[in-house]
């Protein structure tokens, strides 16, 4: 008997994708002030943790249940799409934001195409593609390791705690060379290192093997973390680092993640499913590459007010929907999804 999918990543995943979408409008179409810029920095601060946490919950379900051998093929598979996800997204950002960002068009030259596919050079708006794609390298690499992790929740918390550690320890100016600033973060470039980024992924893992749902001592200890987030802010009247990240940072989105989870498991047990929503949830990458590709283009072209700018990112999200809705076949019901290999996002 097929296990039925469970649909509640794919509604947490929804809602992220239209939060990410509507505020790189904001950022690139845009310099958002007031509501629209606690709007921009919260979903800046929950995005890529929230899509860390559901590729670690989904992680575990499609790969750490199972045999290494029977599923090495598909996490090899799962890291060169993102791999190529990267480059795709990578290269139409210099091509489309140098412009904007340089003041010059993209020098296409071989050794600027080597930077960035020896990651020398990371690209903007698409770093976190990286991460997605080292990480599966990583748990492919230490398979049985994650695996032994997965069941040892005393070990994965020390892991997590040393890893938030390094984000404490290691010092806001720190410059490291590429490729090892992938792993620990730079202050030269927006990277999402994977080490201080694990623990999110940890906790994926943790919440799919123990099926954990509403609990007040998990809500009592995400609103902590979020609490350490407002506390930095009010008494530095300042945001925490993104990058390098501050462990304020990091800790800071996991109350809103856990209502994100809360609601997203309520959705899932509603008897009418919120098909737009799970068609999105799905469908992550593809909503990802082309608003990258969309709002890239405008945004050599379009400096408005940040009410247009968010309008206009709901309207790629609805083009994007229109257009993918022309290239798929009617989705299937509720009661028809199954499990998949996991999806990139």
């Amino acid at each position: 008997m097929v296990k039925p999918r469970q649909t509640s990543i794919d509604y947490m995943k929804g809602g992220l994708v239209i939060g990410m979408v509507l505020a790189h409008a904001l950022q690139l179409l845009s310099k958002p002030t007031g509501l629209f810029w606690l709007f921009s920095t919260t979903i800046n601060l929950i995005t890529f943790s929230g899509f860390f946490f559901c590729f670690g919950y989904v992680f575990f379900l499609s790969y750490l249940t199972k045999p290494f051998a029977d599923v090495k093929t598909k996490m090899a598979k799962t890291a060169i799409k993102s791999l190529f996800a990267y480059y795709l997204s990578g290269f139409s950002a210099y091509l489309l934001l140098s412009p904007r960002f340089l003041g010059k068009p993209y020098p296409i030259t071989l050794d600027e195409i080597l930077q960035l596919i020896t990651f020398s050079k990371v690209a903007w708006f698409s770093e976190f593609l990286l991460t997605f794609f080292l990480i599966t390298g990583l748990v492919l690499v230490f398979f049985k390791g994650f695996r032994q992790l997965a069941h040892s929740p005393m070990t994965t918390l020390c892991l997590g705690l040393v890893c938030l550690l390094t984000a404490y320890l290691l010092p806001t100016d720190l410059i490291v060379p590429q490729p090892m600033a992938l792993l620990i973060g730079t202050k030269n470039y927006f990277i999402f290192p994977v080490v201080q980024y694990l623990p999110i992924f940890l906790i994926g893992i943790y919440f799919s093997n123990y099926e954990v749902g509403w609990n007040r001592t998990v809500l009592a200890l995400s609103l902590f973390a979020t609490g350490l987030l407002v506390s930095y802010y009010v008494s530095h009247q300042a945001m925490p680092a993104e990058f390098l990240p501050s462990v304020y940072w990091l800790v800071g989105s996991y109350g809103i993640l856990y209502g994100y989870y809360v609601a997203a498991k309520w959705l899932e047990h509603r008897p009418n499913p919120l098909n737009w929503l799970l068609s999105i949830g799905r469908n992550t990458l593809f909503y990802l590459l082309v608003s990258n590709f969309i709002l890239f283009a405008l945004s050599n072209h379009i400096q408005t007010k940040p009410e247009i700018a968010f309008l206009i990112g709901a309207i790629t999200l609805l083009i994007i929907t229109f257009l993918f809705s022309l290239l798929t076949q009617s989705p299937k019901t509720h009661s028809e999804t199954q499990v998949r290999s996991v999806p990139i996002l």
